[in-house]
C-alpha cells in the first residue's frame, strides 16, 4: 500500500505544482451515470483459471474540488467515487451471486480545448486508489487508473453541466481465492460550480 500512496503523492504534487504560480478558479462538481464493469475470470496463484464473473450495468457517482489554471488550459481536481453492481458466476464450480461495491479516490488532470462552439470538449486521466468489495469472492485495495473524455456545456459565468465517458482500470485484485481483472466503462452526467 506504501508504493501507491507514494504514486499518488506524486501525482498530486505534479498538479499542484502545474498551477501553483498561476491564476487558479476553484470548483466543485457532482457526478452520477451508468457503470458497467467488464465481464472477467478468476486465476488462482499459479495462473490457472478457476472461474468466471459477469457484472450487471450499475451505477456510480462522485464529488470532486478542484482548481482550473486561468493561464493554461488545465484543471486538476481530488475526487471520491462510490460505484455499485450485481455481480454472477462460478469460483471452482460454486456458483456466486452478490453485490459489488467499488470506491475510488483519485487525483484527475484535465484538459481543456478550446473550440468556437458554446461547449467546451476535453480530455482527462486520473490514477488513485481503488477499494473494491466483490461480496464472497473477496476484497482487497488496488492502485487505479482513469481516462476519459467528455464535453462540458455553460450554464452561466459560474457553473457547467458535462457529458462524460471514462474508461476505469485496476490492478488485479487478489483475495485467498485467486486473482481477479477489472475495469469499467462509465458514462457520467455532472455538475461543475466554480466559486
Amino acid at each position: 500500500m506504501d508504493r501507491y500512496k507514494k504514486i499518488n503523492y506524486y501525482f498530486i504534487a505534479l498538479l499542484i505544482t502545474l498551477g501553483a504560480n498561476a491564476d487558479q478558479r476553484s470548483y466543485w462538481s457532482l457526478s452520477a451515470g451508468w457503470a458497467q464493469p467488464g465481464d472477467t475470470e478468476i486465476y488462482n496463484a499459479n495462473r490457472n483459471h478457476i472461474g468466471d464473473l459477469e457484472f450487471d450495468a450499475g451505477m456510480v457517482i462522485e464529488g470532486a474540488i478542484g482548481n482550473q489554471i486561468s493561464d493554461l488550459p488545465v484543471a486538476y481536481e481530488l475526487a471520491i467515487a462510490y460505484q455499485q453492481n450485481e455481480v454472477s458466476g462460478n469460483r471452482d464450480g460454486t456458483a456466486i451471486s452478490d453485490d459489488a461495491t467499488l470506491l475510488t479516490a483519485m487525483a484527475n488532470g484535465y484538459y481543456l480545448i478550446s473550440c468556437k462552439q458554446s461547449f467546451t470538449p476535453y480530455g482527462m486521466v486520473g490514477i488513485g486508489v481503488l477499494d473494491a468489495d466483490i461480496g464472497v469472492v473477496g476484497q482487497d485495495t488496488v492502485l487505479a487508473a482513469q481516462f476519459g473524455a467528455g464535453i462540458c456545456y455553460p450554464l452561466d459565468d459560474e457553473s457547467c453541466l458535462s457529458l462524460e465517458y471514462r474508461f476505469f482500470v485496476a490492478e488485479d485484485l487478489q483475495d485467498e481465492g485467486g486473482d481477479i481483472e477489472l475495469d469499467s466503462q462509465n458514462f457520467q452526467i455532472g455538475y461543475t460550480r466554480y466559486y
